[in-house]
């Protein structure tokens, strides 16, 4: 069971790792501020739940970047 998992994370890493996943990371929430609410969507307050969120993901891939 490990070793399917192990070779799709040796697959994906290289990508998530790069810089322009950071970019397209940013570049969704942008969009769904920008999108989102005449798509439907429900706006999102900038609360401090959700900074906090977005803080997290931003790091994980400046982590990754590094590693």
């Amino acid at each position: 069971m490990h070793d399917p998992f192990g070779a799709l994370a040796k697959k994906v890493t290289p990508a998530i790792a790069s810089p322009w996943a950071l970019c397209v990371a940013l570049g969704l929430v942008a969009a769904y501020f920008l999108f989102g609410p005449p798509l439907g969507f429900p706006p999102q307050p900038l609360e401090l739940g959700f900074l906090i969120t977005l803080a997290t993901l931003v790091l994980v891939f400046v982590i990754e970047h590094e590693g």
